[in-house]
C-alpha cells in the first residue's frame, strides 16, 4: 500500500518539483466534484426552496471557498451521504493539491527556473 501512495503522490504532485501536475489535478478533481454536486443536486442553500438547483458557478464557488478556508461557511450545504463524501473529498484533496502546487513553484524558484 505504501508503493500505491507513493505512485499516487508522484502522479499528482511530481514529488513537489512540478507545479503543473498538481494544478491540472486540482482543475480535474474540482471539475469532477462540482459535476457530482450539480448533476446529483447535492448542494442546497439553507434559506431557499428545496427544488432550487445550484449550477456549476455556484458549485465552483463553493469548492473554491471550501478549499482555501478551514472553518468558513460559504452559505451552501451538502446534502445526503454522497454530498458529505464529496465535501470531505474536496476539503482534503483540493488543499493538498494547492500545497503541492506551491511547493513545486517554490522548488522552481529556488533552482532559478
Amino acid at each position: 500500500w505504501r508503493r500505491g501512495i507513493l505512485l499516487l503522490y508522484w502522479i499528482l504532485g511530481g514529488y513537489g518539483v512540478r507545479p503543473s501536475r498538481p494544478l491540472i489535478s486540482f482543475g480535474l478533481f474540482a471539475w469532477l466534484i462540482a459535476s457530482g454536486f450539480v448533476q446529483l443536486n447535492l448542494l442546497i442553500s439553507p434559506g431557499s426552496a428545496s427544488d432550487y438547483r445550484i449550477g456549476y458557478v455556484g458549485a465552483f464557488n463553493y469548492l473554491l471557498h471550501t478549499s482555501i478556508s478551514l472553518l468558513g461557511n460559504s452559505g451552501l450545504q451538502p446534502r445526503e451521504f454522497v454530498g458529505l463524501i464529496l465535501d470531505l473529498l474536496a476539503r482534503l484533496l483540493l488543499p493538498t493539491l494547492l500545497a503541492l502546487m506551491f511547493l513545486g513553484i517554490r522548488a522552481n524558484v529556488k533552482r532559478g527556473r
